[in-house]
This record gives structure tokens, sequence and C-alpha cells, in this order.
């Protein structure tokens, strides 16, 4: 009765089975209401001129009406119907429509549109056990329905599982923002390498269920409450020993070329201390915060 191909798969436990011709559930309501109408018809009759047959025919005319009702089954858009037939997998229909199918299979609708997963707020430890807040998107898909229904007992609560699972692993795998080098990716420098570290860390656990990841990212990522406030200003003193550095680096640069510029050019002649003295002044003014109060010298003497 069933046109049913086999999938490819790679599960050990199930192996999807795709029916792709079922029988047209219109053909079948007609026979059923037909066999309906026969079985009301042979009922009367058989009342009013009290015969064995014409009841038995009613009788079996309204069972088979009962079957016909039985097997017809309606598919909406992105949804599955997965059977079985007294415990055994017989296949699934993956068809948009009305159908008819053997009325003693088992039938479960699975739905195989996009579902979007969102972790809770987790606060894990991350490489370097600092504690921090870390949570998740998963956008998945049922993509093996036989799978989804045998090998796990609620699919859409193994995926919350696992996309929770998958992120503490990811979070103690590495740091938050202080890596040991400049080549180790962090949670906060790194969001792409961490991204795809994460996708892949799901998709893996969720083939288990026959689920497919289309995106995985994170959707939060904070130190947590207790050292928030500490690592902020360990965050700042790194920004201002940074800037700091720039700016002196910047600095001797000037004072190089502007000592230069003056011993090439002798526009004055300076002696070794005097040039000591200009580079010193010259680095106080660049890197100084406060303004700067100006130094007259008059016969060798500051004033």
């Amino acid at each position: 009765m069933n046109d049913i191909i086999e999938s490819k798969n790679d599960s050990k436990h199930s192996q999807e089975k795709i029916v792709s011709a079922p029988w047209s559930g219109w053909f079948s309501l007609a026979c059923g209401i037909v066999l309906t109408l026969l079985a009301g018809w042979w009922g009367v009759s058989a009342f009013n001129a009290g015969g064995l047959i014409l009841g038995g025919l009613s009788l079996c005319a309204l069972v088979a009406a009962c079957l016909f009702y039985g097997g017809l089954i309606i598919i909406p858009p992105q949804h599955a119907v997965v059977m079985t037939f007294f415990g055994n997998y017989v296949g699934t229909v993956k068809r948009n429509g009305f159908f008819f199918v053997c009325p003693f299979y088992g039938k479960q609708t699975v739905g195989l549109q996009f579902t979007s997963l969102e972790t809770a707020k987790l606060k894990v430890n991350d490489k370097k056990g600092n504690p921090i807040e870390i949570a998740a998107i998963v956008l998945y898909r049922v993509s093996d329905t036989a799978k989804a229904v045998f090998d796990v007992s609620d699919c859409v609560k193994f995926a919350a599982l696992q996309s929770e699972s998958a992120t503490r692993h990811l979070a103690q795998s590495f740091a938050y923002d202080h890596a040991d080098s400049e080549d180790e990716v962090t949670l906060l420098r790194n969001a792409d390498e961490v991204n795809k570290k994460l996708e892949e860390e799901v998709t893996q656990r969720f083939l288990l269920a026959g689920l497919v990841v289309e995106e995985s990212r994170l959707s939060h990522l904070a130190y947590a409450p207790e050292i928030a406030q500490a690592m902020l200003k360990r965050q700042q003193a790194s920004a201002i020993l940074a800037a700091r550095e720039t700016i002196v680096t910047g600095a001797v640069s000037i004072v190089e070329k502007a000592i230069g510029a003056l011993t090439e050019k002798k526009t004055v002649e300076l002696s070794s201390q005097e040039k000591g003295r200009l580079a010193s002044n010259l680095l106080v003014v660049i890197c100084g915060d406060a303004g700067v109060q100006p130094v007259v010298s008059v016969g060798g003497h500051a004033q």
C-alpha cells in the first residue's frame, strides 16, 4: 500500500523511512461515507423485514466504514506523521495533505518547523576559575523523525538540557578576556570562533535526537555580580596602562625627531646636558596630564 524509501542515517538505533505515496484521503472518505449510508439502509431494511443477512451486511459495512475513518490523517505544513504497527516502526509521512493509511497504525505527529531555544543565564567558572554569567540561543529543527520519537523521550526537553550542557562546557574551555597569550581564544574577544565552537558541540549532541542546528550563538556574557566591580577596575587599569604606553612611545618618537631636527639644522648648539634637559621637559609636557607651567632660564638659572 505504501511506497517506502529509507533515508541515509548514521543512527545505530533507528533509521527514518519516508512513505512517499500514501493513499488519497478523499477517496477513502468517500468510501467511508458510502459504507455508512449502506449500513444505515441495510440496517433499516433488516429491522423492518427481520432479515439476518441484511443485518449482518449492515454490521460489516459499519465496521468497514469505521476502518476507513480510522485511517484518515491530516498533515499540515511543516509537520510529519510517524507510524508504527504493533510496536514496529513502519515509516514517516512528510507530505502535506489529506491521506489514508492503515487504520491499525499508531500515529504520532512531529513538527518540522524551526524552533528557537534560549538557555537560562548560567553561572559558570571560566578556564581561569572566574565566575561568569553566560547564555546562548540555538535555532534547530527536526531532521530525522524516527530518532526524535524513538531515541529520546522528549526531544524539546532534550534540546534544552543539551544546549545548557554545551554552553557550560564552552564557558569552562575558554578564559573570559585575559588569556595567557595573544593568540589564545577568549570568550569576549573572539566571538566568531566561540560561536563556531558552540555550534559544533551542540550539533554533535543533537545528532542523537535527529535534530539539525541551523544557528547557535551566545546571547549573554558577563562577569558574575560578585566580581564584576573588581574586574571592571582591572579592565580600567589595563586600558590606562595601554594608553600610557601608546603616549610614551609617541612622545619618545617626537623628542627624537625634535632633537634630531635641531641638531641637523644647527638652529641652536646643544650640549649633551642640554639635550637631556630638553628631552626631559618635552616628555613631561607631552606625557603630563596637568597644564604646562612655562619656565624661563635667565643666566643659566630657571625662573
